[in-house]
């Protein structure tokens, strides 16, 4: 974990988020396993990480992403915060203290490396956060 607050530092030095942010941050991303492949494909976003990434709680960032063609992104742009970085920073920091630690071979991290950002991104940019076990959507949203 203090590896992925070392990737969050640079976020904590420009002041777009605390050392308190961070922390939640990187604990909340090393439990969730963000970027991994998990058995559900990769990619996913724990909302309460982005939710401490963007310095609101999980009730806000909701709300925010109810309105009319939100994303993880218009939110994040909203709050000046580069979303996508700081989570892709904090995922690869993951992947490489699982390969330290012995529970990924290089070869199973180069796997999930390749295209994590781009993933990651995805997700950020996706109006559908039906992967958070079928919430609810914002009023109107269709299953489409």
């Amino acid at each position: 974990m203090d590896r992925i607050r070392g990737a969050l530092s640079g976020l904590v030095s420009d002041g777009s988020i605390t050392e308190e942010q961070a922390d939640e941050v990187a604990g909340t991303l090393s439990e969730a396993g963000i970027g991994g492949h998990g058995g559900h494909g990769g990619g996913r976003l724990d909302l309460s990480a982005a939710a401490a990434t963007l310095r609101m709680t999980e009730d806000e960032l909701r709300a925010a992403l109810a309105a009319d063609g939100a994303t993880l992104a218009t939110v994040a742009e909203d709050q000046g915060v580069d979303l996508v970085t700081a989570l892709t920073d904090a995922a690869e920091q993951r992947i490489a203290d699982a390969v330290t630690d012995g529970r990924l071979t290089q070869e199973q991290a180069d796997e999930r490396l390749a295209g994590l950002a781009e993933r990651i991104s995805e997700r950020v940019d996706s109006t559908d956060l039906g992967h958070r076990g079928g919430g609810p959507r914002p009023e109107g949203g269709s299953a489409d």
